[in-house]
């Protein structure tokens, strides 16, 4: 994401098309995924170091009915995944974005 991306709302990620940097295992290699009302992101593992070479210190599993994206593993930054749940101010879009810890 760039700098004037920072601190807006999951609607305005939507509308503005902005995309998470992502590494798709079933693929091999980084992709972008585009923030849509139907992204569903899963958290099943958060590292506090680095999970691969690009810094992502999550492992995610993603599904996007809208681009056939279905249950797959990726890993992403924890900070892009708080973007995309989580306003400038904190605001939670809980109803808007299917988010869970696994095993909590």
């Amino acid at each position: 994401m760039t700098e004037e991306a920072y601190g807006i709302s999951r609607d305005d990620m939507i509308e503005n098309c902005l995309s998470l940097f992502m590494y798709d295992f079933n693929e091999a290699r980084l992709v972008t995924v585009e923030c849509t009302p139907d992204l569903d992101i899963e958290i099943l593992v958060h590292s506090d170091g680095e999970i691969n070479d690009s810094g992502h210190n999550l492992l995610v599993l993603v599904n996007q009915p809208s681009t056939g994206i279905t249950d797959a593993y990726m890993t992403m930054l924890h900070a892009d995944y708080d973007d995309l749940i989580e306003d400038h101010y904190g605001n939670v879009y809980s109803e808007k974005v299917n988010f869970q810890i696994k095993g909590e």
